[in-house]
């Protein structure tokens, strides 16, 4: 039997297990914990034949990575070429800086409902063109993580000292307080919620911009892999959780350590 002699049924199922990624393990934030290598995905399968890109391809793009200007320039053309694959986008990662063509993408995937945010460095200095993407999307679910502050904590940091990426948190924080969908907030190890991010999540929890208020689940991880809730179901006190302005973890002896 040939591959064209295959049910597209059957061809889908081959194709997701190969190309599909859970939510967990795309939105996996940098722990001390071990953890086994991400599960690669075959994209070299969508080569066997037309049919099977035609299938595959929005399996692929259902969780979109993207980690620098050059390759978010070629996404970008691509799907506003083809609006069907960015229809098909429903997670979508961001890392560093990825120039004008991110705001370009995220107006072709208006399906996002999970997004996870990585600045640094690069992210602070494209701080504008993170602004106008994060203006297209809607998530439902947002993991964010600041990479100046894990890479302090892991003793690797790479850039000058003083380095922060204030503006591109900055951008998240003015982002969320308009995402009138948002129903999961995961900060990443030592992310300090300012002020500003408390605000946020509170305009976004009322619903200020629709008058609908409703439950927010929001939680900071800990460099150990924990979950320590800071506002939702098991929550722990009032408030955010801020402690000197940064997030409230606690460790094995149950007292709170504040982020770096």
């Amino acid at each position: 039997m040939s591959t064209s002699d295959l049910p597209e049924e059957l061809i889908r199922e081959i194709l997701s297990l190969c190309l599909t990624i859970s939510p967990t393990e795309f939105f996996r934030f940098p722990t001390l914990a071990d953890h086994p290598d991400r599960t690669s995905r075959t994209a070299g399968l969508l080569l066997v034949s037309k049919q099977w890109l035609r299938i595959g391809a929005p399996l692929l793009y259902a969780s979109l990575k993207l980690s620098d200007a050059s390759h978010a320039t070629a996404v970008a053309a691509l799907l506003a070429a083809d609006p069907s694959l960015g229809a098909a986008v429903t997670s979508l990662c961001i890392e560093g800086d990825c120039g004008a063509g991110l705001a370009i993408i995220t107006k072709h995937t208006p399906r996002v409902a999970r997004l996870y945010l990585s600045v640094d460095r690069a992210s602070n200095l494209g701080a504008a063109h993170l602004a106008a993407a994060l203006a297209h999307l809607r998530p439902r679910e947002l993991c964010a993580v600041d990479m100046t502050r894990v890479m302090r904590a892991f003793g690797l940091f790479p850039w000058a000292r003083g380095t922060r990426a204030d503006d591109a948190v900055g951008a998240l924080e003015r982002a969320v307080a308009c995402w009138t969908t948002l129903e999961r907030v995961r900060f990443g190890p030592c992310f300090v919620v300012s002020p500003a991010m408390s605000r946020a999540l509170e305009l976004a929890r009322v619903g200020v911009h629709t008058g609908a208020s409703r439950v927010l689940d929001v939680a900071c991880c800990a460099l150990d892999g924990g979950v320590q809730p800071m506002m939702g179901e098991g929550a722990v006190g009032q408030g955010w959780g801020v402690v000197g302005g940064a997030v409230a973890t606690k460790n094995e002896t149950g007292k709170p350590q504040g982020g770096i």
